[in-house]
């Protein structure tokens, strides 16, 4: 079955498996593993800005706040482990220690500390647990986020948003908790960010109580995440009545909770079956966090408390998943790799891609739709010419492009064909933008359709920059002069029509000349001529834009092969 971003899968802190958590480059990641919704932990900073981070104070064991100056504003210097007692390695680094100007500064690494660091460096830089990896957390990643800008990030990727209102550290702030969950609520107001697609989540029940009561349109989104620590502590069927009752509609505990063995099978826990029976959704919370099940286990219990001895291999998590699904219908779970909970639900037909539709599918949700073929709204004309370029999507299907508008009418082109679109029951909303494109190097190599999706069986590209399909064009009077030589490798065309850098290479021919194989030609060995008999092809140097348009299928499947044959293709997107 083909592979999309799923409802299902929560991503907790991004992709922290692998990527530092809560940076710009671990959503990036959750999002091409197929994560539906991404987590934002908000905590905030000392003049009271909205940041993305676990918790208030872990700048310490997350950033490399530690080996920069600003480790001199931390609320607890670096303290070395002391061999003689053993005392370990100490450190408390705040985002309310700093200012958001301060911390925009730091960069995020993977998660960890070394306790037997004799010096800061070893104590930041060789901390991260086994199981993960530094390979993706170098000096050009680890790219913080405020709320503001992860709602940006997701938004442009299409995915859900689960912001977590975290607990304060210490006191003296000038702040509650209300006015902590209403500013957080009021960012996404702010980006009009339609309520049902944010999971606001706490462990506190009154910030849950709080969004219930005050802002009833995230009610049926609220999250109330469950602390427990075993299985003594947990929630019982009064408690879930008298949650319901207060309208609290989403309970998130740990995955042990959900979980237990029956004649040495593993089945829902009667807690979940509870839950389930009063009214409650469930997400789980946290996949992948516990080390390979293999191995590391035996050191780290606590995620599977409850059912250790039905733990023999990795397969063991997919088989909790199955569990998850099909005795207690979870709506969520959080993965430190979204791309399992995404596989499997997937493979079995489970959830939905959120991403299919508008991220403001409820704002304007119906201003032309036909409501079971009897009768319609009123056609809001403002909006259509307004956004007359603007990008409609229908509920089920891809992106279609508004052409043309004219009084109540507008002509939408389908690329993929018209099977299954019913006009009687086709709801269409417009975004009020144009069609953008995700532009990056992940484009180089790949294959797209006239709407700019991957035809070619790849992920969809995920890019930080989106750019208008009508950009403006270059004003051909500040182009620099053309002063380079391009070498085309074909002598008739050096030699007698020389052609310089950044000018079209126009080739007029008839039928029945090989004008395609020279145009190939001159893609595959183009370059700059340097000086004699050296010439410049390096790609950060030189680049060729090849462009066709009108051509059949016959021609698109000659340049094509003739440019899979040689690396070329590598470096081109078609």
């Amino acid at each position: 079955k083909p592979m999309t971003p799923n409802s299902f899968a929560f991503a907790h802190r991004g992709a922290p498996l692998q990527f530092p958590e809560h940076t710009r480059e671990s959503a990036v990641a959750a999002a091409r593993l197929g994560a539906g919704t991404i987590e934002c932990d908000v905590t905030f900073t000392k003049d009271h800005e909205l940041v993305c981070r676990h918790a208030q104070n872990d700048l310490h064991y997350t950033t490399n706040i530690l080996l920069t100056p600003l480790a001199s504003k931390c609320s607890t210097p670096f303290t070395p482990y002391n061999p003689d007692t053993n005392a370990p390695a100490t450190a408390e680094c705040w985002t309310s220690d700093l200012t958001l100007a301060e911390w925009r500064t730091l960069r995020g690494k993977m998660e960890g500390f070394n306790a037997k660091a004799l010096t800061v460096e070893e104590y930041v830089q060789t901390g991260t647990p086994g199981f993960r990896t530094t390979l993706y957390a170098g000096v050009t990643s680890g790219t913080l986020m405020t709320l503001a800008d992860s709602i940006e990030l997701y938004e442009h990727m299409g995915v859900r948003h689960t912001p977590e209102a975290k607990a304060f550290v210490g006191g003296g702030f000038n702040w509650t908790r209300p006015a902590f969950v209403q500013k957080i609520l009021d960012t996404y107001k702010t980006f009009s960010i339609p309520p049902t697609r944010v999971y606001i989540q706490s462990f506190f029940e009154q910030d849950v109580l709080y969004v219930v009561r005050n802002e009833p349109a995230f009610a049926s989104t609220a999250v109330l995440l469950d602390s427990m620590q075993s299985m003594a502590t947990a929630p019982n069927a009064a408690t879930f009545a008298a949650w319901v009752d207060r309208g609290i509609r989403i309970w998130a505990p740990p995955l042990f909770a959900l979980l237990d063995m029956q004649h040495g099978r593993l089945v829902a826990s009667q807690i979940g079956l509870q839950a389930r029976r009063a009214g409650l959704d469930i997400i789980g919370w946290s996949l992948e966090r516990q080390g390979v099940l293999a191995n590391d286990i035996v050191d780290d219990t606590w995620y599977y408390q409850s059912v250790l001895p039905a733990i023999h291999n990795e397969g063991f998590a997919l088989e909790a998943i199955h569990v998850f699904v099909q005795e207690l219908q979870l709506v969520g779970l959080f993965s430190d790799w979204a791309g399992t909970p995404a596989y499997y639900a997937n493979c079995v037909g489970y959830g939905h891609n959120p991403v299919a539709r508008s991220s403001h599918a409820a704002t304007e949700e119906t201003k032309m739709s036909h409501k079971g073929g009897h009768g319609s709204k009123s056609i809001d004309l403002q909006l259509f010419e307004v956004n007359a370029k603007a990008v409609v999507r229908d509920y089920y299907v891809e992106p279609r492009i508004v052409l043309e508008v004219q009084g109540s009418k507008a002509v939408v082109q389908v690329f993929e064909g018209t099977d299954g679109i019913d006009n009687r029951h086709t709801h269409c909303e417009f975004t009020g933008d144009v069609l953008k494109m995700p532009i990056s190097e992940e484009m180089l190599g790949r294959a797209f359709n006239g709407s700019g999706k991957a035809i070619d069986g790849g992920p969809p590209v995920v890019a930080e920059d989106y750019l208008d399909i009508q950009g403006q064009p270059i004003n051909p009077s500040c182009r620099d002069y053309p002063k380079e030589m391009i070498q085309t490798g074909i002598s008739a065309i050096d030699v007698m029509n020389s052609i310089a850098r950044g000018q079209k290479i126009p080739l007029f021919s008839a039928a029945g000349l090989p004008h395609n194989e020279i145009a190939a030609q001159i893609c595959r060995q183009a370059g700059l001529v340097q000086r004699k008999d050296v010439m410049d092809s390096h790609q950060d140097n030189f680049a060729i834009v090849f462009g066709a348009m009108g051509v059949n299928m016959e021609t698109a499947r000659f340049f094509r092969n003739d440019f899979e044959e040689v690396p070329c293709l590598y470096h081109m997107s078609a």
